[in-house]
């Protein structure tokens, strides 16, 4: 099977303040703070457009202004500019209407060369509603930690502290879901993938696999 046909479309999450990356973030997004001499955006882009993903839709809040003049090399980008914070969920909420059934999430942030042409594979085959993108850290509590048991997730916690800490498995802020789950995000209210709505999912007894 082609990865055209398993990755489908992806959002990156380009809204957040980056107050821990100060004052660097005072001027410049997080997304677009250079590593290696290259943007946080533009590496992301680059592994998508390698595994096959295309639209890919950026929601943008803190700085928007700066992103007027990025041109990303690797794929076409459709700026999606919020005036109020929403959160991870929340802002994914808002663009509901450009997401197919099955998309992918990855945080602006982030810097990975997962395969993620592979767990959109398995997440497919498997017909499941949520995946999370998962690794072993050091550091646990700087992250969303889970507890994983039959490749599904038992527990979630953002951000923990040490006398909660009961994993040493994080979220990498990589997430595969089906868009009828959007349906239990509130509209237009700041709303968290790690603080609300995977909690929520796991309440309401609906399956998150981890990968």
């Amino acid at each position: 099977m082609k990865q055209e046909a398993l990755l489908h479309q992806a959002v990156i999450l380009a809204g957040g303040m980056g107050s821990r990356l100060a004052p660097i973030t005072d001027t410049l997004p997080k997304p677009l703070v250079p590593v290696a001499g290259v943007p946080v955006i533009t590496g992301i882009t680059s592994l998508l457009k390698k595994q096959g993903t295309t639209p890919v839709a950026v929601t943008v809040c803190a700085l928007p202004e700066s992103f007027d003049q990025y041109k990303d090399p690797n794929l076409p980008l459709t700026m999606v500019k919020g005036k109020l914070p929403l959160g991870s969920g929340g802002s994914v909420k808002a663009i509901a209407h450009l997401l197919e059934d099955t998309f992918l999430v990855i945080s602006g942030d982030t810097v990975t060369d997962f395969d993620l042409g592979a767990a959109m594979e398995r997440h497919k085959k498997e017909g499941r509603k949520a995946t999370i993108l998962l690794k072993h850290t050091g550091t646990p509590g700087e992250f969303g930690i889970v507890s994983l048991s039959g490749g599904k997730i038992r527990g979630f916690l953002e951000k923990p502290t040490w006398r909660d800490t009961f994993s040493d498995l994080i979220s990498t802020g990589i997430y595969i879901l089906e868009k009828s789950l959007l349906e239990r995000i509130p509209a237009g209210v700041k709303y968290d993938f790690g603080k609300d709505f995977f909690p929520s999912l796991l309440e309401e007894g609906i399956p998150i696999h981890g990968e």
